[in-house]
């Protein structure tokens, strides 16, 4: 039954232990997927704030549009009517037409798709050509019978904010276009500047490695990065990537792919997000539409991941050795809060209460192996004038050296244990005879024949030894003991050193 008690006891300190091992757990894994929304969040805020960027930009450049449209429609008819009357273009007073047009640059682009002339003196011979796809939109226009205008656009030379419209000569010879600074004409629009906010983002959140800008012609076949500084364009050769900026284009679905980093562990996501604004006709303004590829390293969020798996690790260690501390200290107090309700105080004996659970678990032993045991009941007579006259702190020291010998006189399997203030009682377990419990109680009594040196004292100490048998005498602890101590009683009244119980001393 103790057993069983010990062994439960120690199931439910583990099952306590697990528990709070659990708690631990649950909290570190909330926290690691509170961490992991957090992340994505600010993916969620970087995306929304970038792409609402270029949306906002381009609502409000085309509602600036919508005027310069018709200005610029204006002024080419007007060149397209000059050009009647006066076909020699390359004779025209190009800085007359430019001041009557507002400072609207003007460029002339021949059937090489090269500008002859032109107000802007750093465009003066650009060859288009050097830009097949837009090269290919210059053909179709110059062929063509109408006014047609780009939205505003980055110029490929300078990097300005411009806009551009197109008309053919009605001979299809020449392509007459018109330029406006944007920047210059309407200083606003300087604040839409994306790629100050991709700086601010990338400033602001740690976790965005880069932010890129593209575009891709009519066809998808060239995707170039659009920059802030020159080359303003550049075309765009890694397979990969542009494998995901088209495909973003063509089904205006965000596009993810990842890419090993150099540290073990880190990973770069690449988020390809398409921007596809359409024209008031509701088609698609293929050259106006983006995509924004984001790239993000998740190393700040291992890092944040480790850093609280480390906090979970210290925790775990720092509540394993509190823990089990404070479970070593409740067991040292349960066993010695137990120790001390079996043992005696003073002696460090067995008391009575251990003494009989002792002869109940010899008692069983032996009806299944057979033998005997013997209860000795013995009683120092002396004890009370020795404690008397040399006082309490003799006495007990007595008493307690009394146990020692008992304890070094008996075999390890024999128990004696203190019983009253002057009273022992010793167990002998697995004895076949009476003989040899009566030479037990002999050799205790000659021992106790030489003088007890207690402080400067030797006391001279007499044992009455009282002794019964089982199962001669008893079957249970307690008729066992109390046989055992009328034997004593009497070898004390007949001043004998021991005396063994027969029933007529009752």
């Amino acid at each position: 039954m103790k057993k069983a008690v010990l062994i439960f006891r120690y199931i439910v300190i583990v099952l306590v232990y697990l528990i709070l091992v659990s708690i631990f757990y649950n909290n570190y894994q909330n926290t690691v997927q509170i961490i992991r929304s957090e992340d994505q969040v600010q993916h969620q805020l970087i995306e929304e704030s970038i792409y609402n960027n270029i949306k906002y930009a381009n609502i409000s450049i085309q509602v600036v549009e919508e005027e310069l449209n018709a200005r610029m429609q204006e002024y080419s008819l007007v060149m397209l009517k000059k050009y009647q009357q006066e076909p020699d273009i390359l004779n025209w007073n190009f800085e007359e037409l430019k001041n009557r047009f507002g400072n609207c640059e003007i460029y002339i682009i021949d059937q090489n798709f090269k500008v002859v002339d032109t107000t802007f003196e750093q465009d003066r011979d650009l060859d288009f050509k050097n830009f097949p796809s837009f090269c290919k939109l210059l053909a179709a226009r110059l062929q063509g019978n109408t006014f047609e205008s780009d939205r505003m656009d980055l110029s490929t030379n300078t990097g300005e904010l411009m806009k551009y419209s197109y008309i053919p000569t009605p001979d299809h010879k020449y392509l007459l276009e018109l330029s406006i600074n944007i920047g210059q004409r309407f200083p606003a629009l300087n604040s839409l500047d994306t790629f100050s906010a991709v700086d601010i983002l990338k400033n602001q959140y740690p976790c965005v490695k880069d932010i890129s800008i593209y575009k891709s012609d009519q066809n998808g076949s060239v995707v170039l990065k659009v920059s802030k500084n020159k080359p303003f364009y550049s075309k765009v050769t890694d397979k990969n990537k542009v494998t995901h900026i088209e495909k973003a284009l063509r089904l205006n679905q965000v596009q993810i792919r990842a890419e090993n980093g150099s540290s073990l562990g880190v990973t770069y996501i690449y988020k390809y997000i398409p921007y596809l604004p359409s024209q008031s006709a509701g088609n698609l303004s293929w050259w106006n539409s983006n995509v924004i590829e984001i790239v993000y390293d998740n190393g700040w969020l291992i890092k944040d991941i480790n850093n609280e798996r480390e906090s979970f690790y210290t925790n775990i260690a720092i509540i394993t050795a509190v823990y089990f501390a404070f479970v070593f200290i409740i067991i040292f107090l349960l066993h010695r809060s137990e120790y001390i309700a079996y043992h005696d105080h003073l002696t460090d004996l067995p008391n009575r209460k251990l003494f009989n659970e002792l002869i109940k678990n010899n008692i069983s032993s032996i009806k299944k192996s057979g033998g005997k045991l013997a209860v000795l009941y013995l009683d120092l007579n002396n004890f009370k004038s020795i404690n008397d006259t040399l006082g309490h702190h003799v006495g007990d020291n007595l008493l307690h050296k009394v146990a020692q010998m008992f304890k070094d006189n008996l075999r390890k399997s024999d128990n004696a244990a203190r019983v009253g203030g002057d009273e022992f009682i010793i167990l002998l377990p697995g004895i076949y005879s009476q003989d040899t419990a009566i030479n037990v109680a002999m050799k205790l009594n000659n021992i106790f024949k030489i003088p007890v040196k207690i402080d400067e004292h030797e006391l001279t100490v007499k044992l009455s030894t009282g002794i019964s048998i089982y199962p001669d005498h008893g079957s249970d602890p307690e008729e066992l003991i109390k046989k055992a101590d009328i034997a004593m009683y009497h070898a004390k009244k007949h001043n004998l050193n021991y005396m063994l119980y027969s029933a007529d001393l009752e």
